[in-house]
């Protein structure tokens, strides 16, 4: 069985808009993150939403190809938090980041800013890239990728679950596991914002399982949020 510590806190607001889930059996797991948008316990519904369909739709459709799974589930949940938003005249979106561990193969499908990486003993092997227009100002050159954790614009998505758009532009790859991979590690940006990867390294490094490394983290989190109006805050770790 695959080990895991999952963690969600709504930080200094009043209600936490994200949601976490996972399901691990024999064959490997299915975890994901989500993070929601909309405020007034908006986001709240559509982040729940997002994780329920996700696990629960998942039994029905076991033995498919894990990324034609991906492109069915997201394409249901969008409309379905469309059909929501139009009948409670609401504005239901959220993020999501979510992986499928299906034997030898890792499945990644993201949309949003809620990441995905993937780290080996000393190093960043993955890291999935925000749908952001810090991230868009990265890709062109314009800032470093250090500077998006504060950029003033780093709230801005260009893409989310529930935006009313013809094309739904998730992303979705997969790759074999190697002996190089060591831990996955799944989360919401009010978690990312507030620690390094290098940090996140350096915790995976001391820690014997995912409680450890998930707790230490959580610490330098609390640390460096500490005086700010800190986000709600999710993580899944992983060891591979």
């Amino acid at each position: 069985m695959m080990r895991y510590k999952s963690i969600t806190n709504k930080g200094s607001r009043r209600v936490n808009e994200d949601s976490v889930g996972q399901y691990v059996d024999e064959n490997g797991g299915r975890f994901i993150v989500a993070d929601g948008l909309g405020g007034h316990g908006c986001g709240e519904v559509a982040s729940q939403y997002v994780v329920e369909q996700f696990l629960m739709q998942y039994t029905k459709e076991t033995g498919i190809n894990n990324e034609r799974y991906f492109s069915g589930v997201f394409n249901s949940i969008q409309s379905g938090l469309l059909d929501m938003q139009r009948k409670m005249n609401k504005d239901m979106k959220s993020t999501a980041a979510a992986v499928i561990a299906d034997g030898d193969t890792l499945s990644l499908c993201h949309i949003g800013d809620t990441r995905i990486y993937i780290f080996g003993k000393r190093k960043v092997l993955h890291r999935t890239l925000d749908h952001s227009v810090p991230q868009m100002l990265v890709n062109a050159g314009e800032i470093k990728e250090k500077h998006i954790r504060f950029h003033p614009d780093r709230n801005r998505l260009l893409r989310a679950l529930g935006e009313d758009s013809e094309i739904l532009d998730y992303e979705i790859c997969s790759m074999k596991k190697n002996e190089h991979m060591k831990a996955i590690l799944i989360c919401s940006d009010g978690f990312w914002e507030y620690i390094t990867e290098r940090k996140m390294l350096h915790c995976l490094g001391k820690a014997d399982d995912p409680d450890q490394w998930v707790e230490e983290m959580e610490k330098i989190v609390l640390k460096n949020g500490r005086g700010h109006s800190m986000d709600n805050y999710s993580a899944i770790g992983i060891f591979i």
